[in-house]
């Protein structure tokens, strides 16, 4: 305690960040001191600094709140400075998409971590929809490596299943609707997003490569409001308001160009999806929180309305489904110790169940029922100091996948799967017919540390084990970050973090399906052999002031990487568990000031396997990857945003010959002559794509009509109408020429704040 009269150095500066209108606590608001990024409020709205022992301004903001300013002028023996902030909604302003970089992305843990806004989301060009998941792939080290049109991610060399994608800490499987041409998440229940491209903190495990959580909208209690919008593809609806002492949120979306050819009686769109969502808060007083959230979407094909049929009979049309429910309780004690209690169920499932007589080509069938459920309880507990925070957490899960299929149905999709799934959709070279369940329990404890050295270095020390039943092992991953302040311009930081998987996909061969997002199975690691290990290590430096408002940052990364999923096709289908490793380096330069704001990212990066007797590169490498996104209010009303990349190709496994082989006609009816091409394929990935390269253009408009603020948009993605081939068809007399993955496609509609 410092003596009366000691003027000291340095004075602690801490407080709560709440929202105004329901009194809740506001994660990830920035704390601004003299005009310069601090720290951001954790999950309690809790934040804490030092500075220097005199006078200043500390301001607290959030994208779509008035930010609130108050003077600190401490006396010359006071060491601790508490403040509390309540900031109001206000209308957005401005439409572009706010990304943020380290110096004010470091969680609780202690983890580099980028985020971004979501009110403004729309702004960016979209694909149909404007897509939580797909807006990932405008950032440095985040690739869509598979079709064009695909809203999966591939992070820093790992592929799409080896990333998280939560909504709310809930892990979301397949979560696609249409193929997986956009997610099923609507952007409008969400207030911001997390993305950590590697060293992610031990609270979440489970994934090689990074985690994408998806946080919705806790509703305010102030008033009534919401937002419904109209597209091409969709109709939605969000709203939310106060509701028996809490909050509520509440969403739904469909496709509506079913319904409309049903009514004109033109019975010709076999499809429909939809989404639901809805969220209640509850604060018991002012340090106990209750929520509890349900989510559920599905996607229906009916495959037989394109076709004349002798007979037919459907017990289940086929269709994908994810239900998800969550309930949670926050304990803010005012001792500086909080605890939170959370309980989940995931489900995730794929099913059918039909039949048909197709005259001279035969009976077809198709029974599929695919699932996979995750639940999960967990406890964590936080404890703030002056200068260090610590973490302790533990967390019970089961995991238990169903798959059970036979598949005899040619006509069922179209010639690339668009749709619905031939077996091949599954696993690479799957069996028309398979089956296969199991079951998993891990229990697991975490930690960590975070500690302030002095003024310029701290970190973050923390651990994860985990004891998987099926496997009767632990597993225990280290993590670890260092941040140094440089100077007031420069930060300096390093990670290291260790990871595993105990869920795989065999999901490599690009050759035999496209539309594969909704229907791609995982597998449960039987033996140590098939759990995927990775060490990640991370090097950064972030410059907080170059010209022209701009902040640049760079990061370095080398992963190496154990037991990962491969396949392979000889004359038959095999596959096995290879080692490899990721390195690459990202840089982004970002401005997030009017007129014109924006970022351009690039990516230097390798993902390589070591297969038998050689090395290869995996299917989502990518050398070179360019990604340019600028907007620009051209008039009060007015806004246009571009988007342009530019990627080197992926690799494939070309084909180096080819044989005739004997047809399944032939094999029943001698008098048959249709010999059938058959591929010889050279080594595995030995040859690229050619480059990829694709711009999206958007115009947002804003006017109030009625009491009621109305934005129409346009967005045409890929105007230039550039090719990029992706799949290339290997049958005789074939050309590459004509083929492409890219068309243009133009979004338009509109969206009514009210």
């Amino acid at each position: 305690m410092p003596l009366k009269g000691q003027v000291l150095e340095r004075v602690l500066v801490r407080g709560f960040v709440r929202d105004a209108s329901s009194n809740e606590a506001m994660p990830s608001a920035t704390i601004l001191a003299d005009g310069k990024a601090v720290t951001l409020t954790d999950i309690r709205g809790y934040f804490q600094f030092e500075v220097a022992h005199e006078k200043h301004v500390v301001r607290a903001s959030y994208i779509g709140y008035e930010s609130e300013e108050k003077i600190v002028e401490p006396e010359a023996d006071e060491s601790k400075i508490n403040l509390f902030f309540i900031l109001k909604q206000v209308p957005i302003q401005s439409d572009s998409v706010v990304v943020l970089g380290e110096e004010v992305t470091t969680q609780k843990f202690g983890a580099s971590v980028v985020s971004l806004s979501i009110p403004d989301m729309a702004s960016v060009p979209r694909f149909a929809e404007p897509d939580p998941v797909r807006i990932m792939q405008t950032l440095p080290g985040v690739t869509s490596a598979d079709f064009d049109f695909l809203a999966q991610l591939n992070i820093r060399g790992g592929s799409f299943d080896e990333t998280l994608i939560s909504l709310d800490g809930v892990p979301v499987y397949n979560p696609y609707h249409f193929g997986g041409w956009f997610s099923m998440v609507n952007s409008d229940l969400l207030k911001r997003e997390d993305l950590y491209r590697s060293n992610y903190p031990p609270n979440m495990s489970g994934y090689l490569s990074g985690v994408l959580n998806m946080v919705s909208k806790d509703g305010t209690g102030e008033r009534h409001k919401g937002i419904a919008s109209l597209g091409v593809s969709s109709a939605s609806l969000v709203a939310e308001g106060p509701m028996v002492g809490g909050t509520y949120v509440v969403g739904a979306r469909r496709i509506w160009l079913d319904l409309v050819f049903n009514l004109i009686k033109q019975n010709t769109l076999p499809y429909y999806f939809y989404d639901v969502f809805a969220k209640y808060s509850l604060p018991i007083d002012q340090n106990n929180l209750l929520k509890i959230s349900v989510f559920y979407s599905r996607d229906v094909l009916d495959p037989i309305k394109s076709y004349s049929l002798q007979s037919f009979a459907v017990n289940d049309y086929p269709h994908w489904a994810n239900r998800l429910i969550r309930g949670g309780w926050n304990l803010f004690a005012r001792s500086g110790i909080s605890l939170e209690f959370s309980l989940y169920e995931s489900r995730s499932q794929v099913q059918g169940n039909v039949q048909a007589d197709y005259g001279s080509e035969g009976k077809k069938h198709l029974l599929m029922n695919n699932g996979i459920t995750e639940r999960a309880a967990q406890f964590e507990a936080t404890m703030l100091g002056e200068s260090s925070q610590t973490v302790l957490g533990a967390s019970i899960k089961e995991l238990a996948v169903d798959y059970s299929w036979d598949v005899e149905w040619s006509k069922f999709g179209d010639p690339v799967g668009l749709f619905f799934p031939r077996p091949s959709t599954f696993f690479d070279y799957a069996d028309n017919a398979f089956r296969s369940d199991g079951y998993e329990k891990i229990i697991g404890f975490y930690g960590s540390h975070r500690f302030k050295i002095d003024q310029s270095v701290g970190g973050t020390l923390g651990f994860r084990a985990d004891y998987v039943n099926r496997l009767s092992s632990f597993i225990v991953s280290p993590f670890m970050n260092v941040k140094m302040e440089l100077t007031q311009e420069i930060d300096l930081w390093g990670a290291y973090g260790r990871y595993y998987q105990p869920l795989f996909a065999f999901k490599e061969a690009k050759k035999e399906v496209v539309f594969s997002a909704p229907y791609a199975i995982r597998f449960l690691a039987s033996r140590d052999e098939e759990v995927s290990r990775s060490d990640h290590f991370s090097v950064g430096i972030r410059f907080n002031e170059i010209p022209f408002q701009c902040v640049m940052e760079i990061e370095g990364y080398y992963k190496e990487r154990r037991n990962l999923p491969s396949s392979y096709f000889d004359s038959t289908a095999h596959y096995v568990f290879e080692d490899g490793y990721a390195t690459g380096l990202d840089i982004l330069l970002k401005r997030i000031e009017e007129p014109v704001s924006g970022w351009v990212g690039y990516s230097f990066s390798r993902s390589v396997k070591h297969g038998a007797g050689y090395d290869y590169f995996s299917s989502v490498d990518r050398t070179h990857s360019l990604k340019i996104v600028v907007g620009q209010r051209i008039a009060e009303w007015l806004r246009i945003d571009l988007f342009w990349t530019f990627a080197t190709g992926v690799p494939y496994t070309d084909v180096t010959g080819k044989y005739v082989g004997t047809s399944v006609n032939q094999m029943y009816d001698e008098s048959v002559v249709a010999p059938e091409w058959r591929p010889i394929e050279g080594r595995k990935n030995s040859a690229r794509t050619i480059p990829y390269h694709r711009m999206d253009v958007g115009l947002t408009g804003s006017f109030v009509w009625g009491g009621l603020l109305f934005k129409p948009y346009l967005q045409v993605f890929n105007p230039y109408n550039a090719a990029n081939p992706y799949l290339f068809d290997f049958k005789p007399n074939s050309s590459n020429e004509n083929q492409r993955g890219s068309f243009i496609m133009p979004t338009f509609g509109v969206t009514a704040e009210f």
